[in-house]
């Protein structure tokens, strides 16, 4: 898989690399996406707009998305081998195209906001971009594009998948949970599959606790319009952008100089394996990956203050409301500092 163009793009330089790129400057996917090319390829036959019944997203919302970037991002690429099978991946591709493109022609051009997980996992890491193309070329703070409330339950679940999917990933790679995990399969008998199982009980857990936690902070601050969580859900994708970031930087610098090497010799020159990060020392990474959670959780409590401050009346509502948020991103940041400290381990 290594020496295979297929897998060293698809899943680092695609999957993780666009999602950086949102981090920095927004989403770049409406104009990248294969998908929706070829939905506008039918339309350009047609001499119009394809779309049998315009009704489908509107009432699923962002569902087929969350539960396609759980599939994904989630099980696909933490749990299975297919990142490394150029068979796996291509079938995994195809599928996921054709999925896409029948919705677009079911549903119209909507459907590829609402039922794409990249559309909609780039859209929502572009929030944090100190750059916006909105009205023009502007920067903003990080936390400006997070105070507006997303639109519905389902997006507020893929808020909580996005960060709970890359802590799931740096979770998988210490030494604690390989321990754990194989004692699990040891008593249970199960196999890989209390992988998927621990997977699952995790999301459930952190969807519960952030639900939890809204719902007290509405309860402390004296509530607000609309949902809580819905209002509050924003404030934590600085967290997840943070984290994708420390995270994959490295799997998708290392993955360029990897593609590079093989292009060369794709066309028949032999060329050392590029390594883009080999400058850096290790001291040095590690300070990046630290200083990444930091800012990026530090962001987050800016942003859930200044929700909070716009959703209840007074200044000490706001700080009431805004309390059980920050104890909880504190506590976060206290793992995902102690994720990244871990030495990395390969489990399968």
């Amino acid at each position: 898989a290594a020496e295979n163009g297929a897998t060293v793009t698809t899943w680092s330089l695609w999957f993780r690399g666009l999602a950086l790129l949102a981090v920095l400057v927004g989403s770049a996917w409406p104009t990248l996406s294969p998908w929706r090319t070829l939905y506008r390829a039918l339309c350009a036959v047609e001499g119009e707009a394809v779309a049998l019944r315009r009704d489908v997203a509107a009432r699923l919302g962002h569902w087929p998305a969350t539960l396609s970037f759980l599939a994904l991002f989630g099980v696909v690429a933490t749990l299975t081998t297919a990142p490394r099978s150029p068979r796996s991946t291509a079938a995994l591709l195809a599928g996921y195209a054709v999925l896409q493109v029948a919705g677009g022609v079911v549903d119209g051009p909507e459907w590829f906001e609402r039922g794409d997980a990249f559309a909609v996992l780039y859209g929502l890491l572009g929030r944090v971009a100190p750059v916006s193309f909105e009205d023009g070329w502007t920067l903003r703070t990080p936390w400006a594009g997070c105070l507006s409330p997303v639109a519905d339950r389902s997006l507020v679940a893929f808020v909580v998948a996005a960060v709970y999917v890359v802590s799931f990933d740096g979770l998988t790679n210490t030494p604690e949970f390989a321990d754990a995990l194989l004692a699990a399969r040891r008593a249970t008998g199960l196999g890989p599959g209390v992988s998927l199982i621990a997977f699952l009980l995790g999301l459930v857990a952190f969807l519960a606790a952030f639900a939890a936690v809204a719902r007290l902070s509405d309860r402390l601050g004296g509530g607000g319009i609309g949902s809580a969580a819905a209002a509050f859900a924003p404030a934590v994708l600085p967290i997840a952008a943070a984290y994708e970031v420390a995270h994959n930087y490295p799997y998708v610098f290392r993955s360029a100089g990897r593609l590079l090497t093989l292009s060369v010799r794709a066309a028949g020159r032999e060329i050392a394996l590029v390594e883009p990060l080999a400058w850096l020392p290790l001291s040095a990474f590690w300070a990046s990956q630290v200083a990444l959670v930091v800012v990026g959780h530090a962001v987050a409590v800016v942003a859930a203050h200044g929700v909070a401050a716009r959703r209840y009346p007074t200044v000490e509502a706001a700080r009431r409301g805004h309390l059980p948020l920050l104890v909880v991103m504190v506590g976060y940041t206290l793992l995902s500092l102690w994720i990244v400290s871990r030495p990395v381990v390969a489990f399968g």
